[in-house]
C-alpha cells in the first residue's frame, strides 16, 4: 500500500487526498498522533522534492549546489553538515526553515492545524512522534 501512495505522489505531488484520509483516521481514533504524524510526514515528503513546487525551495537549492561545485564537491558527494562551508550552512538553515514552512502549510491547508503547529513551534517533538508513529505501524526498530 505505502509503494503505491509514493507512486502516485511521484506521479501527481498532491498530498491533500492523503492527509485528508489520514486526519479523517485520526479523527474516528483509528490511528493516534503519533501515526498521524508519521503518515503526515511520509505523505509530504513529496513536496520537498517536487521540482515543480515551492519556488523558494528551489532557489536556495540552486544556491546550496552552486556553493558545493564552487567547492568541488561532485553531484553525488555532500558534506557532513557541521563540516560544511559557512555560506552553504546558512543556505541549509534557510532551505530547512522554508521546508517547514511548506510543510506546515500543506497540514494548515488539510485541517491538521495541531500537527502544523508542532511541526513549527517543537520540530524535536513531531520527529519523536513521528518515530513513534512509524514504529507503531511497522513494530519496532523498524528503520
Amino acid at each position: 500500500m505505502f509503494q503505491r501512495i509514493r507512486r502516485d505522489l511521484e506521479v501527481e505531488v498532491n498530498a491533500r487526498p492523503w492527509l485528508d484520509a489520514a486526519r479523517s483516521l485520526y479523527e474516528k481514533r483509528a490511528i493516534d498522533l503519533d501515526e498521524l504524524c508519521y503518515f503526515a510526514e511520509l505523505f509530504t515528503e513529496c513536496l520537498l522534492g517536487d521540482p515543480e513546487g515551492d519556488a523558494e525551495l528551489r532557489r536556495i537549492g540552486r544556491e546550496m549546489q552552486a556553493v558545493e561545485r564552487a567547492h568541488g564537491l561532485e553531484e553525488d558527494e555532500a558534506w557532513y553538515i557541521d563540516e560544511a562551508p559557512t555560506d552553504w550552512r546558512a543556505l541549509n538553515d534557510e532551505w530547512e526553515s522554508r521546508a517547514r514552512a511548506a510543510v506546515a502549510a500543506a497540514f494548515r491547508d488539510a485541517g491538521l492545524t495541531e500537527l502544523a503547529d508542532m511541526h513549527m513551534s517543537s520540530s524535536d517533538e513531531y520527529e519523536e512522534r513521528s518515530s513513534a508513529g512509524q514504529d507503531k505501524v511497522f513494530g519496532e526498530s523498524a528503520d
